[in-house]
């Protein structure tokens, strides 16, 4: 399968990752000549982080990302609302991660070079327009930005759009959508070097929307100097008729259009007017989103990240949608078997997730506790419980995480089992798949798909091994085991020796990461009856587990658990 994919923002390099995990190759395109580091911070949230370490990705992220331990909404006085852990703090298996996006597109674009190949990530290449092809092929043609000249024409099965807000795959198939909606607020944002407030690791939300400050910071070497690389934004309501200039990562903004609005609000832990004095450059852009769709497919050309659902920056979810789409996207296409059965399961799981956002951050998402507070006490309060109950503010919060996807419960079910220790507040987790690697040891062995099954038969016996994958280059096609073998003989009988393994062959296989649980791998496996899958490191096989591995490590998990909640419970009891 030869897959395009138009955009090496964070969606589409993400979707390149993904795809490369479960050995589909793809070629990113993205119209810039050069990619540098642009942009402020964002933030990741734990089943977006749960995802890129499945691409391998954690080590680099916490290396650079700070792990945020808490988010508090304030008052515009200073007086606190509400404040929830996040990530680890509040029991997730992954951190919420902050980070500039700089940084994090930096990162995704050094692994897809070196998984994919330098060749297949192409700058300079701007997306003119597409079709799909009568053949069930999908047609690129490429411009380079500036002289419009064709540069390059592409055909693959298969064409992702993750160009970003201002589509053009999106533009061609809705022309008349027009630009993005505008709801009236400018975001000013920057980065301050400053001393930390707080204990250095919380998000903060000060005021309400439309008159509101957020902060928090994003670099953990800063923080290992001592010091804080504040991620801020400054956000002001405007009138919504009034024309905006397109947003844009690099427009610069002027600090006195706003900061007159921040006189005051210094507090003894906070000083927002010296952060804002403190910036490097500060940048202006309009809070914009677009409408969500009936459809993101059209053959096989489908959208993801900001070409299929831009939303109002609010509740952390931009870029972790986006990287959620992109293995959505690659398991569909896995578990399928079928590109276009695969583009119905990634769109039914996604376009109505998405859209749900969407719609939730036009009603100011979980900032909804600060817009009721100030409506009922614009000059403070002395007690919170009397403006807006304890249940009614975990009730806006928790909701916002169940409708989108991070609720805590639904993000570690996904994860490793974690029961508590006797010693409190520590986990331990079940066997991984790395467990079972180091324990049976470097057993995996391929095979080209035209290889004789009689090699392949050979190849079983003399490894010890219960099945081989089917590889071609990088790409990973198949298994075939002894079942397929003995089909294979019971079915054409000794004429079965000289067909080759692409004949009996089992295709569409699901892979593994080293880190997956041994749960969550048995989970698939009998979901799906799998009796073997390969595991990816970096995008190379590591090795190949089966059933019968993975039940011996799970009865073992469920002792350990066993033994450790009987402790738990006797230590408190």
């Amino acid at each position: 399968m030869e897959v395009i994919i138009v955009g090496a923002g964070i969606g589409g390099l993400a979707a390149a990752l993904a795809l490369a995990r479960v050995g589909i190759e793809a070629c990113v395109y993205e119209s810039v000549e050069k990619l540098r580091p642009l942009g402020v911070g964002i933030n990741l949230l734990p089943h977006a982080t749960k995802v890129l370490r499945e691409c391998g990705l954690l080590d680099a992220l916490t290396e650079t990302a700070v792990a945020t331990s808490e988010l508090i909404y304030l008052n515009k006085l200073g007086q606190q609302i509400w404040r929830e852990p996040r990530g680890l703090s509040a029991g997730y298996a992954w951190p919420q991660l902050s980070i500039h996006r700089g940084d994090l597109q930096m990162i995704l674009l050094r692994a897809a070079r070196k998984r994919l190949g330098e060749a297949r990530v192409r700058t300079g290449h701007h997306l003119a327009a597409v079709e799909q092809l009568p053949d069930g092929k999908v047609r690129a043609r490429f411009v380079a930005r500036g002289t419009n000249e064709q540069i390059a024409v592409a055909d693959a099965d298969l064409l992702i759009a993750a160009d970003g807000i201002h589509s053009t795959v999106r533009a061609q198939f809705y022309p008349h959508e027009g630009p993005p909606k505008w709801n009236g607020v400018l975001f000013w944002r920057a980065t301050s070097r400053t001393a930390p407030f707080l204990t250095g690791s919380e998000m903060i939300s000060l005021g309400y929307p439309g008159h509101r400050f957020i902060a928090y910071p994003i670099s953990r070497r800063e923080a290992e100097r001592g010091r804080s690389l504040i991620n801020w934004i400054a956000e002001i309501g405007r009138d919504p008729a009034r024309p905006f200039r397109r947003e844009d990562w690099n427009r610069r903004g002027n600090l006195e259009e706003f900061l007159p609005r921040f006189d005051g609000w210094m507090f003894d832990w906070l000083d927002v007017p010296a952060i804002m004095r403190a910036a490097d450059a500060i940048y202006e852009y309009p809070c914009v989103d677009r409408d969500p769709l009936d459809r993101w497919t059209f053959g096989r050309i489908t959208l993801l990240g900001d070409a299929a659902h831009p939303m109002y920056p609010m509740g952390s979810n931009g870029a972790s949608q986006a990287i959620l789409d992109a293995k959505a996207l690659a398991q569909a296409l896995v578990l399928q078997g079928d590109i276009d059965r695969a583009l119905a399961a990634y769109e039914a799981a996604r376009r109505p997730a998405t859209a749900e956002i969407v719609l939730a951050n036009r009603r100011q998402g979980p900032s909804e506790i600060q817009t009721i507070v100030e409506q009922r006490a614009p000059n403070g309060f002395d007690n919170i419980e009397s403006v807006l109950s304890a249940a009614e503010r975990a009730a806006i919060a928790e909701g916002y995480q169940r409708m989108a996807g991070f609720d805590r419960l639904s993000v570690n079910t996904d994860s490793a089992v974690q029961v508590l220790t006797e010693s409190g507040g520590k986990f331990l987790r079940p066997a991984t798949v790395e467990t079972i690697l180091r324990q049976k040891g470097a057993d995996v062995a391929t095979i080209e798909p035209d290889a004789s099954i009689r090699r392949a038969a050979d190849w079983l016996r003399i490894k010890n091994i219960g099945a081989l994958v089917v590889t071609s280059g990088k790409a990973v096609l198949g298994l075939i085991s002894e079942r397929e073998i003995v089909h294979a003989f019971s079915r054409y009988g000794e004429s079965a020796t000289s067909m080759p393994v692409k004949e009996t062959m089992r295709y569409g296989v699901i892979t593994v990461s080293p880190d997956e649980s041994v749960s969550r791998v048995m989970q698939l496996m009998t979901r799906h009856r799998i009796r073997h899958m390969p595991v990816l490191r970096d995008g190379k096989i590591a090795g190949i587990i089966s059933i019968g591995d993975v039940v011996k490590h799970r009865l073992e998990d469920l002792e350990s658990e066993t033994n450790v909640l009987r402790d738990a419970y006797m230590a408190t009891h």
